[in-house]
């Protein structure tokens, strides 16, 4: 009988632990791809930064025009 106890108990330990290995290797790929987010996030916003640094350098260009044109 002890020896039947003794491999239930190993399974049982064997189980938690690939059970908790899995939750980890999940936790991992969850960090990846929201690291992945963030980075694709942030070149998002680089290119939008510079697009509205274009656009108001072009408003300013085109309110200097407007100014010259009404001298």
């Amino acid at each position: 009988m002890k020896p039947i106890l003794l491999v239930i108990a190993l399974s049982l330990a064997c189980g938690g632990a690939f059970a908790q290995t899995r939750a980890v290797e999940a936790d991992k790929q969850q960090i990846q791809k929201d690291k992945q987010k963030l980075r694709a996030e942030r070149v998002k916003a680089r290119e939008a930064k510079r697009k509205l640094k274009r656009d108001k350098q072009k408003l300013r260009a085109d309110q200097e025009k407007a100014e010259a044109a009404r001298k």
